[in-house]
């Protein structure tokens, strides 16, 4: 007789999962955190993770108002990496490269394990920051003058 107990092994593999998300977790957040410019201590303390076992998707991120500027930097102040960089020690912990891009994890697990929601921030130098004196070369170049004064 042949006794089907594929109901126990999903549940055992769903545990195992959830298990070692909530450990990639931990460590993409101490890995964040170990890389996060500490002024105040106030933004390394709200990154978290969370883990949606319906979805098997695991989220790392930093609640600070200010999170996305130290991340991506803007046209005052240069880029201190920390949620990115995170993503390495994620990657360790399900066997991967210490190098490891996002869209090679992406890519590899065939789902959405991992996102980047980056706010768009006005670059220097284009209409909605900073242009004025592009514009001002352009039309004084139109008029045959030149630009200053």
């Amino acid at each position: 007789m042949i006794e089907w107990f594929g109901g126990r092994c999903r549940d055992l593999i769903e545990k195992m999962i959830e298990a070692k998300m909530r450990e990639a977790g931990e460590a993409g957040v101490a890995e964040a955190r170990s890389l996060v410019p500490k002024v105040t201590g106030f933004l390394e303390s709200t990154i978290t993770y969370s883990y949606d076992s319906n979805s098997q998707t695991l989220q790392i991120s930093a609640g600070a108002p200010y999170a996305s500027v130290v991340e991506l930097g803007n046209s005052r102040r240069s880029a201190h990496p920390f949620l990115r960089p995170a993503m390495g020690a994620v990657a360790r912990v399900w066997g991967g490269n210490s190098g490891i891009s996002l869209p090679q994890v992406v890519q590899s697990s065939g789902r959405k394990i991992a996102s980047i929601h980056p706010l768009k921030l006005p670059v220097a130098g284009t209409r909605k920051f900073g242009g004025g004196q592009a514009r001002r070369s352009r039309l004084a170049r139109r008029k045959g003058g030149s630009i200053g004064g």
